[in-house]
Order: structure tokens, then sequence, then C-alpha cells
């Protein structure tokens, strides 16, 4: 990535440069290509609730837990979307006409007491819908989006430290399943991947290699598929990311459920489109102020940098009156993310003559973003300054 990032004032700031596709041009440019898929889109009960998770290079496993967590090794994995929420009761019976749930009557709660088998069938349904190629996680996807992908802060449990804000789990949950997304999102934005119901993933139960390795799908074969994450009915140490359990992938419980993965496509509309990032020289008046700082000490979104473009480009509009009268041009939106997380404070730095409708284009779509995960520094939050460019071109 090619970026100036700078302190000012006791401050980070990271000047950011991308050039974001016109919608309306790709709009048009996919409408042979996408109409085909719009329509059975609608009938994808899962539509509009996936993640993206930037790959990366993390440590699966813990020294610390049980044997079968050791030893704790590299693996690097592809980038991939990963259901924002566990399957509900809803979706499941949306595709499938049934609720095997045991806390049934709660249709935004996580679907439970199915088995592994179970949800393939769910899988090939939902895929015979939808047109796409939804799956289980593998046990490293799982763990890796668990852990927060490349924005972890290395938590014990997915999202904190403290098991009561991000899961529901047996000295809180009251012995029953509670509705998806109710406690504190981890650092992707991912919701009760410790507690609320056990998930399946794809793999075969087996022994870790000690060696690194890339896209592993576990062991070739067996008698147990893995579960992940805890649930209402256990104790803290079963909630902890790293902590593995497994059973006959034809049982089912009252806390076994399952979340979903998306394989990106090998061209999504986010990259496809997007042009390359270029460095923008800091504003005039900070520019003596400035020093160069090391490159990890940013604000992150969730996601990664290609979940921020693709957020962008599928959200922005070309004002009509701007395309009307032919303006066009580069509007550099400035903004604070706080300790929170929280983007706030837009201002325009740099307009672009007769584009009033383009500078509040821009801003709209920048207020609607994810919180951030402000970076740290002497172990505390600190605020972070963005100017992002938006290149509006007819």
């Amino acid at each position: 990535m090619i970026a100036q990032q700078l302190i000012t004032e006791g401050d980070l700031c990271y000047f950011y440069s991308k050039f974001i596709p016109l919608r309306n041009l790709i709009t048009a440019i996919l409408f042979f290509i996408g109409t085909a898929e719009s329509a059975v889109a609608q009938k994808d009960p899962l539509n509009h609730e996936m993640i993206f998770v930037e790959g990366g290079t993390f440590q699966m496993g813990s020294s610390s837990g049980e044997s079968d967590e050791k030893p704790v090794h590299s693996v690097t994995l592809s980038a991939f979307n990963i259901g924002k929420y566990e399957v509900t009761q809803a979706q499941w019976t949306a595709v499938m006409g049934n609720n095997p749930s045991s806390f049934s009557g709660c249709e935004n709660c996580p679907v439970e007491n199915v088995s592994w088998n179970e949800v393939q069938d769910f899988i090939r349904k939902l895929n015979a819908q939808t047109g796409k190629n939804y799956r289980l996680p593998t046990e490293a996807e799982w763990e890796y989006a668990a852990n927060g992908g490349k924005a972890s802060r290395g938590y014990t449990y997915s999202g904190s430290n403290d098991l009561g804000s991000v899961a529901w789990n047996t000295d809180n949950s009251g012995s029953k399943t509670h509705t998806v997304g109710g406690k504190q999102a981890n650092e992707l934005g991912i919701y009760d991947m410790s507690g609320n119901v056990w998930e399946w993933c794809s793999d075969w139960y087996g022994t870790y290699n000690s060696y690194s390795e890339t896209n592993p799908t576990g062991a070739s074969s067996g008698q147990f598929r893995v579960l992940r994450g805890g649930s209402w009915y256990h104790f803290a140490h079963n909630c902890r990311t790293a902590l593995r359990f497994w059973n006959n992938p034809d049982d089912r419980y009252f806390n076994y459920g399952f979340r979903l993965v998306l394989p990106v496509e090998d061209e999504t509309i986010g990259e496809k489109y997007k042009e390359p990032i270029e460095s923008v020289p800091p504003p005039e008046e900070n520019k003596n102020d400035m020093l160069l700082i090391v490159d990890d000490a940013i604000a992150q979104y969730p996601g990664g940098e290609s979940a921020m473009y693709k957020f962008i480009s599928d959200n922005l509009d070309y004002p009509e009156d701007a395309v009307e009268n032919g303006i066009e041009g580069k509007v550099y939106v400035r903004f604070v993310v706080d300790v929170e997380g929280t983007a706030k404070d837009f201002t325009i730095m740099k307009s672009v003559p007769g584009g009033q409708s383009l500078e509040l284009a821009a801003i709209e779509v920048c207020k609607k973003f994810l919180k951030f995960n402000p970076p740290m520094r002497d172990g505390k939050p600190i605020k972070t300054y963005f100017v992002l460019p938006i290149n509006f071109k007819l």
C-alpha cells in the first residue's frame, strides 16, 4: 500500500488515497452479467449478512489450552466472506420449511438441534435456490475470523477478554439461546463466535500439524466433525476461540448450530473495478508539523482495506445534477476516527468547483462506515485522522 502516515499535535494522521469507481458506471457495465443473478438473490435469506475477511497469516492453536490445541502452528488463509451472525431459525425455515430448534418461537435466535449432515442438506438447498456456493467454514477459517483476522487484538474470547460482553454462556444465558447479535461484535464486526451455540465446521476432527499450512481443510477422513465456539450452556473455558470440540456428523443437540462462509470470487465487484491506491500530499497548513510513522499504527476498518473499498463502491451514488452538468473530480473527505472507533467530524478538505452535490455524496457514504478498530499507544486507544480522496469520474 502506498500512503503517507503522519503524526501531528500528538494524534495520528493517516492520509489515504483511493479511486472509487462510479457506481452508475458499474451498474451499466454489469447490466448483462448481473441481471440473471439479481432475481435469485432476492430469495437468499442470508443476503447482505456476510463479513469480508481479508486473507492473512496467523498462529493457530494455544500453548496453554487443551492438548489438541497444540502445537501452535502458522496458517495462511486466502480471503473469504463469513456470516455476520449464526444462521437463524427464520433463515433455516425459509430454506427447509421446518424448524428443528429446541428453543423454537424465536425467529432471530440461532437455529439449533441440527446435525452436521442436516446442515449439508440446508447448504445444498440454499445453493440451489441462490446459485451461490455457501459452505461451512474450515476450522482454520473459523478460528481466524473469531480471533479478528488481521485486526486481531489477541483476545481469549471472540472480541474481548470479558466473556460476558461478547457471549451468551452459562453465567448469563438463563439456560437458553438468545437473539443473534445481542452481544458486542468482535474486531471484524462478527457476532456470537463465542457462546450462544456451538458452530459446526467443515473439517474432520484430527490432530494439528507442527508445520506451516496454507488453506488447510483438516484431516482427510475421520469419525467426528469439528464444532467451535462454546454455547449458552458452557463455562468460559469452552468459549475460548482456541478450544476444539467434536461429535458424530449425525448427532444433534440443543446447542449445536452453525454459520456459513461464502467464497470470494476471483473478481468481486469491489476489486475488479477498483483502481490503484495513490499517496495524498498532507494539507498545506500542517505540512511542516508532520513526522513519518510506522505503518501499523492506524485505525483498521473491519475486514481490512478491501472491505472498505467495496463498501464505498457499493454505496456511493453519483448525484444526478452532477451527471447532467458534466461535473467530475476528486473530493477529499477528512474525518476523525475517535478512540471508540467511530468515524465523525466529516469535512471537505479539497472541493470540486461547482461540485457541492459530489461533496455531500462523498460525506454521506463515509457516514455509513462501520466502526473502525483504533490503534493503541502506551496501552490506550488513540484518535486517528483520515483524508480519503473519492474520485467522481464521468
